[in-house]
């Protein structure tokens, strides 16, 4: 059915005017009609004999000729006479096509997910995934995730034990952005093997030192994380499943590693999520932030009090205030995980000249939009995070805006 729909979507676009077809088309063979391909009568078989298509520009009647059908489920263009083919389905406009993905939702993924990859499907005459056909089901591809991204943050959010197990929110991420690459088994999987690195080089009962000391040896020592200095602002930096598979990250999905394994062996700590420029986590040691420790993942690094003030001081901040390493919310630190992404696909968006045209810089622009759905849904109570909303807010309505003057122009 996706595939039938992201066609009829596209036959509702054709050239010579909206989703309406000529009055003297065959009946059942107007444009956005499902067909199907037959012999006529003591003929031969035809060379698509018993496949499926919509109609994307129909013959006339009186002009004879043939019919052009993008083929479902390789979206060729093929031109067929009408007496092979034989009406399955009634034309949908583009508008009906669009209401009926969008109805789908999450349950499209798939479908879009095989257009957008080229899985036997979505490519032309010389094997590689039409511009058009790639534009449409990328774009419709990135409202189902983003639906989907939304139902699981609500979930989460309201799930009080959930919520603060970092590894959750991560998840939502990496399957948001890369729903066929997250595998979510194996993120689990790994993380406990690296939590049960760590507990085999301590005691049970080792002090939350040597437990420090342990869970950064096998991070940084055995399994080799790193920040990623030569390519910082690629997105997946911030994706879990990644930067566990490339070992390598920013200071944020680092920290929420760290955290996620530190845990697992009982290490009391927490994400600084309003240290400026540079996250950080707190280890809890004493009864104020003088006594704790610090980590920096993206750094590799463990620091007192005199280590993190020379680390805020190098960075030109001055000394550490408190109110900086305090703990907040867990959707404090998705808040800000995602306002990393913000940023990327902003500047993506803004400098996309790579690609078909007009193709890069709609994703980018759909991503942006999506993270600020995300955003909104995670959004703290507050002041600061009551302006932050109506910002994020403003920021979606100008990008959709601007995805749908492109989707026009480029015919997507």
């Amino acid at each position: 059915e996706v595939a039938a729909l992201v066609a009829q979507y596209i036959a509702g676009g054709a050239s010579d005017g909206g989703g309406s077809s000529p009055s003297d088309a065959p009946e059942g063979l107007g444009r956005g009609a499902v067909v199907q391909v037959r012999a006529e009568a003591g003929q031969p078989p035809h060379e698509w004999q018993g496949r499926r298509g919509v109609v994307v520009s129909p013959a006339l009647k009186e002009q004879g000729g043939s019919a052009t059908v993008l083929m479902i489920p390789t979206m060729q263009r093929v031109d067929i006479r009408p007496e092979n083919l034989v009406g399955l389905a009634p034309p949908r406009t583009r508008e009906e096509a669009a209401a009926r993905l969008t109805e789908l939702g999450p349950d499209a993924i798939d479908g879009l997910a095989r257009l957008c990859d080229g899985e036997g499907s979505g490519r032309g005459q010389e094997g590689r995934t039409s511009p058009q056909v790639l534009g449409v089901a990328q774009s419709f591809l990135n409202a189902a995730t983003e639906q989907w991204a939304v139902q699981q943050w609500r979930q989460l959010v309201a799930d009080e034990h959930r919520v603060d197990l970092l590894e959750e929110g991560g998840l939502v991420v990496s399957q948001w952005a890369e729903p066929f690459a997250a595998d979510v088994k194996a993120v689990r999987a790994f993380l406990s093997e690296l939590a049960e690195a760590a507990a085999a080089q301590v005691g049970a009962d080792a002090p939350v030192r040597e437990r420090v000391a342990a869970v950064s040896a096998v991070l940084f020592d055995d399994y080799g994380f790193s920040g990623n200095l030569e390519n910082y602002y690629d997105p997946r930096n911030s994706f879990l499943h990644s930067v566990l598979a490339r070992k390598r990250g920013i200071p944020i999905s680092l920290s929420i590693v760290w955290t996620v394994v530190a845990r697992r062996v009982d290490i009391p700590c927490f994400l600084c999520t309003d240290m400026p420029a540079h996250i950080l986590i707190r280890v809890r040691l004493g009864e104020t932030f003088r006594e704790d420790l610090y980590v920096d993942a993206f750094g590799r690094k463990v620091m007192d009090i005199a280590g993190l003030n020379a680390f805020t001081q190098g960075m030109g901040i001055g000394p550490c205030l408190e109110d900086w390493v305090e703990q907040r919310p867990a959707t404090a630190v998705y808040a800000r995980l995602l306002r990393n992404l913000r940023n990327i696909y902003q500047e993506r968006a803004l400098g996309s000249r790579d690609g078909e045209p007009g193709v890069c810089q709609i994703n980018a622009l759909e991503y942006l939009a999506a993270t600020c759905s995300q955003t909104l849904v995670i959004a703290d109570e507050g002041p600061a995070a009551s302006r932050e909303a109506q910002a994020v807010t403003h920021m979606r309505l100008q990008v959709r805006e601007v995805c749908r003057r492109l989707r026009e122009k480029h015919g997507h």
